[in-house]
């Protein structure tokens, strides 16, 4: 029989690495669990004429989100549990710095097992994702606020309705953080292997998206002969006013604004607003474009430089004023 090292021989660093890596584990496994059974309700309901919906977005959402914990809870259990006393969050982040006998073993121990911690909430999860995964966030973003707005229905609603649309952006969405987490460097520990139905349906779903941009651009062009000029105002930095390639008219896409900055030889730098569009929608046709990737296919841009006028707003409104508690006064 294997002998068991006691948690008092353990040194910090051992203890928390081991914390970890069961932490992880447990929520890799769970998250792999609803993962199956939420694709094989979603293979089984696209092939039927009366599709059980919400059980396989209830399965989906929920492998998303134990997914997402899983990958932060591999990279430090800080970034999983919103509420550690400080103890804990000092133990988690430099545990070379304690000695073996400066906390007690038995109370983290008993804490930590009966879940006394809360964990973080999806935004706050799927924020820490993008941080970690910054390339993906512009792709994804429109799948994430679906999701976000599924799993209120799901959690809030008596009766909640979902559509195969959806379904198959919540699967979509699933299979994607699946494959990037999988891949990533500290990646957990998800035993599982996409199937020939899983790999068919990514297929289909590019497809079928190809399909839908040229049935929305065709549906446009005819609303366009009858549309009017629309007037629109772009509000915030989550929105940026452009021209409708259908109609001509004023539309708005949705993103977010970000600062880059180029530098001279000096390493000066030359800061600069750019926007990051996802979705697009026009009142004057009618065109509503739900991802990057239908920006792309109806040709329009993804990326989009704010004029300097933005750039004076931008720092008016995110410098600080206030520069009293830099020094404590």
């Amino acid at each position: 029989m294997k002998k068991v090292e006691s948690s008092k021989s353990l040194t910090m660093k051992e203890y928390v690495a081991l914390t970890q890596d069961r932490i992880q584990r447990e929520l890799a496994r769970s998250a792999i669990g609803y993962f199956k059974v939420g694709l094989e309700f979603l293979h089984k309901e696209r092939k039927s004429t009366h599709p059980l919906i919400e059980p396989a977005i209830g399965n989906l959402a929920t492998a998303i989100e134990l997914m997402l914990k899983a990958f932060l809870a591999k990279n430090n259990l800080v970034l999983l549990f919103n509420d550690l006393p400080l103890e804990l969050t000092i133990l988690f982040t430099c545990p070379d710095s304690l000695l073996s006998d400066s906390l007690s073993w038995r109370y983290l121990d008993n804490l930590l097992r009966a879940s006394a911690h809360k964990t973080f909430e999806l935004g706050e999860l799927i924020a820490s994702f993008y941080v970690f995964c910054p390339g993906k966030r512009q792709a994804l973003r429109p799948y994430f606020k679906l999701l976000s707005r599924c799993r209120n229905a799901s959690i809030h609603l008596s009766l909640p309705s979902f559509q195969r649309y959806e379904l198959e952006r919540t699967a979509y969405l699933a299979l994607s953080v699946f494959q990037i987490l999988d891949k990533e460097k500290y990646s957990p520990s998800f035993y599982y292997r996409l199937t020939k139905e899983d790999k068919r349906f990514l297929s289909e779903y590019n497809e079928e998206r190809i399909e839908r941009v040229r049935r929305k651009i065709e549906v446009a062009k005819e609303n366009a002969k009858k549309a009017k000029d629309t007037w629109i105002l772009a509000d915030s930095w989550d929105t940026y006013e452009t021209t409708c390639p259908i109609c001509g008219c004023g539309g708005m896409l949705t993103g977010e604004t970000q600062v880059e900055a180029d530098f001279d030889e000096d390493g000066i730098a030359s800061p600069y607003l750019i926007f990051l569009a996802d979705t697009f929608q026009c009142d004057g046709c009618g065109i509503s474009l739900d991802d990057v990737e239908e920006l792309r296919l109806a040709g329009m841009h993804i990326v989009c430089q704010r004029s300097d006028s933005d750039m004076d707003k931008w720092w008016a409104e995110h410098e600080p004023t206030d520069y009293s508690e830099y020094y404590g006064e």
